[in-house]
């Protein structure tokens, strides 16, 4: 190879990573191995019900704790190359119930294992999850009484909520999702 082929190639990698870097939650490679002992049960019954909903995943996704300090965000997932990963926020865990954390790792799986956004019925996506709550036109994304039809809404769905609409949160989670 000449030096001006070595020096493009070099060039273009500073140039993927620079930009990777450029992402709060970007990472090369993965930060932890397999999945924490404490998530494992949850991991366990999504991938349980992805079986029974006819869905088969090739891949692994790595999740462990980590202090996020984003703002709200409690849970992220990285889409790397070649790999998938869920942080989620030691601080949220140790302050929530077994409900919420639940939700919350039904969501991050969701988006890593199944490529989904924060959307609802054919993929009409939730905006800023405040003014979708008060937006006339947005209704269509909640029950009437006002808890989401998604796990996928962008906030960590109310226990109240969790509990009352399990059955269909467990069967629009595995709409249009696309195994990883």
């Amino acid at each position: 190879m000449k030096f001006p082929q070595i020096l493009i190639r070099i060039l273009l990698l500073g140039t993927v990573i620079t930009g990777a870097m450029a992402y709060k939650n970007a990472k090369l490679a993965p930060e932890y191995r397999g999945v924490d002992p404490q998530i494992q049960p949850y991991v366990d019954d999504f991938l349980y019900l992805a079986h029974g909903h006819g869905l088969k995943f090739d891949k692994t996704v790595t999740v462990g704790f980590k202090n996020i300090n984003q703002g709200n965000i409690v849970g992220l997932t990285t889409y790397g190359f070649g790999f998938r990963e869920i942080d989620i926020s030691i601080d949220f865990w140790n302050s929530s119930t077994s409900l919420s954390r639940a939700a919350l790792l039904f969501h991050e799986l969701g988006h890593a294992y199944c490529h989904r956004d924060h959307d609802y019925g054919n993929g009409t996506k939730y905006g800023d999850a405040d003014k979708s709550r008060l937006d006339p036109d947005k209704q269509d994304g909640f029950y009437e009484d006002s808890c989401p039809v998604t796990l996928l809404f962008p906030e960590v769905v109310e226990d109240n909520c969790f509990e009352k609409h399990y059955e269909g949160y467990v069967t629009e989670i595995f709409n249009r999702c696309v195994p990883w």
